[in-house]
């Protein structure tokens, strides 16, 4: 397992492995010229930003990383609500002020081994892999970014070197200093090894480091213009204006100019699977969209009609226009109705006012796959809401917290206003 987090009632593995990150990374360590970067600019649109070890909290980034116990670092760090990793290796024995470290917000946890012969970080990216060891938060922060789907990488606060080891005031004893040179030196060799290898699997590392021995090998750009880059590979919303809720018609008319947007397989399969099974009669599909169901119902033979809001899809023969909280039609006038991903996209008031009607015009049944269902006893055995003796009709709830959660509405409370 590469990455998993505690719930509460223990661990849970998680991932973030995907083949393309789709945006830049900036990686920031915690060098003298990270103290140099304007911080409020570092983070924006088209970037994301990682950061390592005491890189915090000069920036504070979208993702962190920190591999040895919590006392190296700003205490302040485990009340931020960015994502955090730390070694697995202290999962149940580190704490701060006697509270677990792991029940701290979005604190996570890495696997670690040591790689195979031959193989590199560059090897690791399923879901499940875990972690390249190197004894270090750079190399450990570059496998996590790769293995998110970053392609283009670059290095800030990176010097490897110089009279300073850090952007902050910490003071190092001469010994630990010796330590600090002799890593940057193997670090240098690794990311110069690292960056030949990523090429051949699409990614790209460059410096954004002034004056780090990173650049004799790497690309080196200034950091406010890789920041412009990175803007520049946005794509601009040709129109940017905010649609209020009520104005559906105008984002459904633009969806629907999408040959592509239409009624997904499994739940136009869920729909159809009840409605081949009726008696023919007349059924009413609200929120019809581009017309699967009245096509389906057809050719078993129904007499099929919708209602849309979309005027593109509005014939006034088959498809007439009509909202689903005021139906243009006589009561009783169908025997069935479907009505599939619309309660939950409507106004709480409309939604009660959605299900009056649905029971108004319905003689026999109403079907609202995702929303309700609602059908005689006999086509339906499986119903989990009612199972009393001589109902005439039936409530059934797919996948219910959905089309709930948002309304305030328990299937209870529907059966209740549909009176069933």
């Amino acid at each position: 397992m590469a990455l998993y987090y505690e719930t509460g009632n223990g661990w849970v593995q998680t991932t973030l492995a995907k083949k393309e990150l789709g945006l830049d990374a900036i990686l920031c360590c915690p060098g003298p010229s990270l103290k140099n970067v304007d911080a409020s600019k570092l983070k924006g649109r088209g970037r994301m930003v990682f950061a390592i070890n005491t890189a915090y909290p000069t920036v504070k980034p979208d993702v962190w990383m920190g591999l040895d116990t919590i006392e190296c670092y700003d205490r302040n760090i485990l009340y931020e609500p960015f994502m955090k990793i730390f070694r697995g290796t202290y999962y149940d024995n580190m704490f701060y002020e006697k509270v677990p470290v792991k029940n701290f917000p979005n604190v996570f946890w890495g696997s670690f081994k040591v790689p195979e012969a031959g193989k590199t970080m560059l090897d690791y990216r399923g879901h499940k892999d875990p972690f390249v060891w190197h004894k270090n938060a750079l190399a450990a922060m570059l496998h996590v970014m790769i293995w998110m789907g970053a392609k283009t990488i670059y290095l800030a606060g990176c010097d490897m070197g110089g009279n300073q080891d850090y952007c902050h005031d910490g003071k190092l004893s001469e010994e630990q200093h010796k330590i600090n040179r002799k890593l940057y030196k193997e670090q240098v060799y690794f990311i110069n090894d690292l960056s030949l290898r990523a090429k051949a699997h699409g990614v790209t590392i460059k410096s954004v480091t002034p004056k780090s021995p990173l650049n004799k090998f790497l690309k080196y750009i200034p950091i406010e213009e890789a920041i412009k880059i990175s803007e520049n590979k946005i794509i601009k919303p040709k129109d940017n204006n905010y649609y209020h809720a009520i104005d559906a018609e105008k984002v459904y008319k633009q969806a629907y100019e999408n040959k592509q947007y239409k009624i997904t397989n499994d739940r136009f399969d869920h729909a159809t699977k009840y409605i081949k099974n009726w008696e023919q009669g007349s059924l009413l599909d609200i929120g019809c969209g581009r017309g699967e169901i009245l096509d389906f119902a057809e050719e078993k033979g129904f007499s099929a009609k919708g209602v849309e809001i979309v005027e593109e899809l509005i014939d006034n023969k088959r498809v007439v226009r009509g909202v689903s909280h005021e139906l243009p039609f006589k009561d009783d006038e169908f025997d069935y109705v479907t009505c599939l991903d619309v309660i939950e996209h409507i106004q709480p008031d409309d939604s009660t006012a959605t299900l009056k009607e649905i029971k108004r015009v319905a003689k026999k049944l109403a079907d609202a796959r995702f929303d309700v269902i609602m059908m005689p006893r006999p086509q339906l055995k499986d119903s989990f809401l009612d199972r009393r003796g001589g109902c005439k009709r039936t409530l059934r709830l797919y996948r219910w917290q959905h089309c709930c959660s948002g309304l305030g509405k328990t299937p209870c409370l529907f059966r209740k206003l549909l009176k069933i």
